[in-house]
């Protein structure tokens, strides 16, 4: 694979909307240069994001002291910074009301998956049919990249 030279000088300057745009466009460019292939690309693409997953999290920490040091807020290279509290989770499951009602809820959905694979049709424990569901919704396709 030849270098990935992306034609942007002030990257860091964009917001994310021109980052997104510039994503889309670069990505065009290197395909139709015809010095890349786009499963190249890709895999390129997910590598570097893997690295900057890495990257960001191991400046947390340092970042997260600069921002208490200035208040939780900080605006730099265009872009706001603020420190927030993280997600709270409780275990609904403690409350045995809750506990029986989330297992009952798990046998049903156990039965229903039975029932869609099934040619003759399934009777609950209620003496009732039980339904084939439709389908909700189907995710796109997607291409999955194991580095």
């Amino acid at each position: 694979m030849n270098e990935v030279v992306i034609k942007q000088e002030n990257i860091l300057q964009l917001n994310k909307s021109s980052l997104t745009e510039l994503g889309k466009t670069e990505a065009l460019r290197l395909i139709d240069e015809g010095f890349h292939d786009s499963v190249e690309l890709m895999v390129f693409s997910r590598k570097y994001t893997e690295f900057l997953t890495a990257f960001n999290k191991a400046l947390k920490d340092s970042a997260g002291n600069i921002l208490t040091q200035n208040g939780g807020k900080m605006e730099v290279m265009g872009s706001k910074l603020a420190l927030a509290n993280g997600a709270t989770y409780y275990d609904w499951s403690a409350d045995a009301t809750y506990a029986d009602l989330e297992h009952q809820l798990n046998q049903r959905k156990a039965l229903l998956q039975v029932a869609l694979k099934q040619d003759e049709p399934i009777i609950d424990g209620d003496g009732a049919v039980v339904p084939k569901v439709p389908i909700k919704r189907v995710n796109p396709e997607m291409i999955k990249v194991t580095l």
